[in-house]
């Protein structure tokens, strides 16, 4: 498995990796463009999912490929199928996120993270009828709503 450490990637060594002959010789290219798809113009020849976006058509192919890019901070060994997802956890590291909640400053990566925690300061949420947890995300809730009621 091919991985990339953090601080070597770069648009070019993803460019490099896409094109790269031995890697694709046993894939077909990720190059097929559809116009019938709509704005998924983009489809893996793989396993036939679309992307809007030919770098996210990029990341997916490394999947197939198993490469990686792997974060180098000290006591981290996480890897990760998409450049965006490794920038997104570095912010882990660094404190330095994207968005921040104006109540108590805490700071998020996704607008969906930060609407979650509004839900708490804001006491919204979804509350078990089983076990009477409260969770903030309909996500969360149906997750837990599968694992609570199994049991």
């Amino acid at each position: 498995m091919q991985t990339y450490p953090v601080q070597q990637v770069t648009k070019q060594s993803i460019s490099r990796a896409s094109s790269t002959t031995q890697l694709t010789s046993t894939l077909p290219k990720a190059t097929s463009v559809n116009r019938n798809l709509g704005k998924y113009k983009y489809l893996c020849d793989i396993c036939k999912r679309a992307f809007a976006d030919r770098r996210y058509l990029n990341d997916h192919m490394m999947k197939h490929r198993g490469e990686l890019y792997v974060c180098q901070y000290s006591n981290c060994s996480k890897s990760f199928s998409s450049y965006r997802s490794m920038q997104l956890h570095t912010n882990t590291h660094t404190g330095l996120y994207p968005l921040q909640c104006q109540l108590c400053g805490q700071g998020f990566n996704l607008r969906r993270e930060l609407e979650s925690h509004m839900n708490q300061h804001e006491g919204k949420g979804f509350t078990c009828l089983k076990c009477s947890k409260i969770l903030f995300t309909e996500k969360e809730f149906s997750k837990h709503q599968q694992k609570c009621y199994k049991s």
